[in-house]
């Protein structure tokens, strides 16, 4: 399986260190799926790794994108 790259469709700010902040328009990499609804990612542009809430984004050639 190709990395999953998933882009951000709204902006989101970390709750805490474990956190991944992100952007509108951001890109991340999954790295794990988490069963509560959460994503462990990398962030592409900043390279920081941290958990971001999977509702918050769309994958990438997914029809979930929001203009």
């Amino acid at each position: 399986a190709g990395t999953e790259i998933v882009k951000g469709l709204h902006n989101y700010e970390s709750g805490d260190d474990e956190e991944l902040s992100f952007n509108k328009g951001d890109f991340m990499e999954i790295i794990s799926e988490c069963d509560d609804g959460w994503f462990q990612a990398r962030h592409l542009a900043t390279d920081q790794t941290g958990y971001i809430p999977s509702n918050y984004v769309a994958e990438e050639g997914s029809l979930q994108h929001e203009e």
